[in-house]
């Protein structure tokens, strides 16, 4: 059961909106906690401006090609396009900063085991389902998901958004 059952553009809900702040929100406090813990500044990137533009001309973007042409944003393989997309300057903060590449591998064994047993409890109680067009499908436990979801967000989740956080928000270190 949904908070706020009204759907932005009748496809996403202000519920997911808040889900993935915090879900952002939730792997930045840990990394910054626990593992980018040599050294404290008080200040943020100028960088961090070039990715609040990028993220509203792309909203826009978006939001535009769906209220003008709405098949335009009917993609085949849509998970993976955009996520392969999203990881793409993850990649390139890593190989331009690679000091931070352990801490970003160290992320990921505890985010997979929350985010796993997330997926499957969602799955389980009917939260969600895969009926898209995928790459392939996995089920784990008699629930099955994507595999896009099992790479891409639940593997590699939590090591893109620490690298978007140290690209754009951080100090690279």
């Amino acid at each position: 059961m949904l908070l706020f059952p009204a759907a932005f553009l009748g496809v996403l809900n202000i519920d997911e909106w808040i889900w993935f702040f915090f879900w952002a929100l939730f792997i930045v406090v840990f990394y910054e906690h626990f593992l980018d813990t040599k050294h404290y500044s008080y200040r943020i990137s100028h960088r961090v401006w070039c990715g609040i533009v990028f993220g509203i001309l792309m909203s826009a973007g978006v939001i535009a090609s769906f209220l003008v042409t709405p098949e335009l944003i009917d993609i085949q393989y849509a998970y993976l396009l955009v996520g392969g997309a999203a990881v793409l300057p993850a990649l390139y903060t890593m190989f331009r900063y690679p000091t931070i590449i352990p801490k970003l591998i160290f992320l990921i064994p505890f985010f997979f085991c929350v985010y796993l047993a997330f997926e499957l409890i969602a799955l389980h109680f009917g939260w969600w389902s895969f009926d898209g067009n995928y790459v392939s499908l996995v089920t784990i436990l008699g629930l099955t998901f994507a595999l896009e979801e099992l790479v891409i967000w639940i593997i590699l989740g939590s090591a893109v958004v620490a690298a978007y956080h140290e690209l754009l928000v951080d100090d690279q270190r």
